[in-house]
């Protein structure tokens, strides 16, 4: 670990947090410079925050609906849940379907879906649903 941090266009002395502007009237951005001069590298600026995508564990069925609509797959899948009575009542009755539904492991054998796709389907098909933030 360094003396100093690269934080945007400005400098993170590590030694009392403080934060140095880019400005050469700045004292303590001339000591940084110096520091630099003298062969100092600083640590490079860390790579922003990414928090974990969380898929959840429920979707609408319009949700699903719209984003197998998107990817072209609606009359596929709805043609395969129709093919069977049971499922098909099942589909008209369920408010939301659960990743690990019978219906969901239906329409992963009948697309031949891998579990990340799934992932990514549920993610999208929750976000089409989600209502819009609301404006101030």
């Amino acid at each position: 670990m360094g003396e100093y941090r690269l934080c945007g266009n400005s400098v993170l002395r590590l030694a009392d947090d403080a934060v140095i502007p880019d400005d050469p009237a700045n004292r303590d951005w001339a000591e940084y410079q110096e520091w630099l001069a003298g062969g100092g590298v600083p640590d490079p600026e860390p790579e922003p925050y990414e928090p974990p995508v969380i898929v959840p564990n429920t979707v609408s069925k319009l949700g699903l609906k719209r984003a197998l609509d998107e990817l072209g797959l609606w009359g596929d899948v709805k043609a395969t849940i129709a093919s069977d009575p049971d499922v098909q009542e099942e589909w008209d009755l369920a408010i939301e379907i659960s990743r690990t539904d019978r219906l969901t492991l239906l329409m992963i054998a009948a697309m031949g879906f891998t579990d990340e796709e799934v992932d990514q389907l549920i993610i999208r098909a929750h976000e089409l649903v989600r209502p819009a933030p609301a404006s101030a």
